[in-house]
């Protein structure tokens, strides 16, 4: 718990507050006269939280409000991915293989689709060097909107990896396909068990108008749906 604390403060100090110089910055600011200074990538990497070279810049409010949405978005997959995992032991244990096929499965077909392609999408950006790429780094909002505006189809220019206009396709199309997959399946199969119950007599004779009764009700509770249907075919066996 003590160390938990010693990263909780960090991380409260770093995002709240400002950040400790701990470490040596990855940026170095040379000594200028002038009101603007632009920092040179010195080769190191901050290697906890935020590299305090940030603090103070023209760029900086636009950098940290940048990261803090991506992480956000990060984290709250990850939560919910957890989440919906969650379910699936409860499902195991009180043997509902129906809630696996046609809540849990499409569920995490339909997020990891679109939010975790999202996530992927966040981390591989970070991952490259854009001040050596031969394109500008695109916007990953747009990107998200134009993969349901203009399905299959992604710009040269705003592309961030190859491939990726048939990826989202594909990804669009399960996306689509859990819908349906999570709006019929489950009460469909249960409609079918409602009749497949009412054909074996426990909600009252085929054709005749049912007694929605407290006193009917409560005598189909204790089985008497049953034993008026076994009586009525005695009675037309004995005709």
């Amino acid at each position: 718990m003590g160390a938990f604390s010693i990263y909780t403060g960090l991380m409260y100090n770093d995002i709240f507050s400002k950040s400790l110089h701990i470490w040596h910055s990855g940026w170095t600011f040379p000594d200028s006269n002038s009101t603007t200074v632009t920092g040179t990538d010195n080769g190191h990497r901050y290697p906890f939280g935020l590299d305090p070279g940030w603090h103070g810049t023209d760029n900086g409010l636009v950098f940290t409000n940048s990261y803090k949405m991506k992480l956000a978005i990060v984290l709250g997959v990850i939560h919910m991915t957890f989440a919906l995992c969650l379910q699936l032991p409860n499902h195991i244990r009180f043997k509902r293989p129906l809630d696996i096929y046609a809540n849990f499965i499409p569920q995490m077909i339909f997020l990891q689709s679109i939010f975790g392609y999202l996530v992927v999408c966040i981390l591989y950006k970070w991952t490259i060097d854009w001040s050596k790429a031969t394109t500008e780094p695109p916007s990953l909002l747009n990107m998200l909107i134009s993969m349901f505006l203009t399905p299959g189809h992604v710009p040269p220019e705003l592309q961030l990896y190859r491939g990726q206009g048939f990826v989202q396709l594909v990804l669009l199309m399960l996306a689509m396909v859990c819908v349906p997959w999570l709006l019929i399946t489950k009460p469909y199969i249960a409609w079918k068990e409602m009749r497949r119950i009412q054909d074996q007599g426990y909600t009252g004779l085929v054709g005749s108008p049912r007694d929605d009764s407290d006193e009917a009700l409560e005598g189909e509770e204790e089985g008497n749906g049953r034993a008026i249907v076994e009586d009525a075919e005695e009675d037309h066996v004995s005709a």
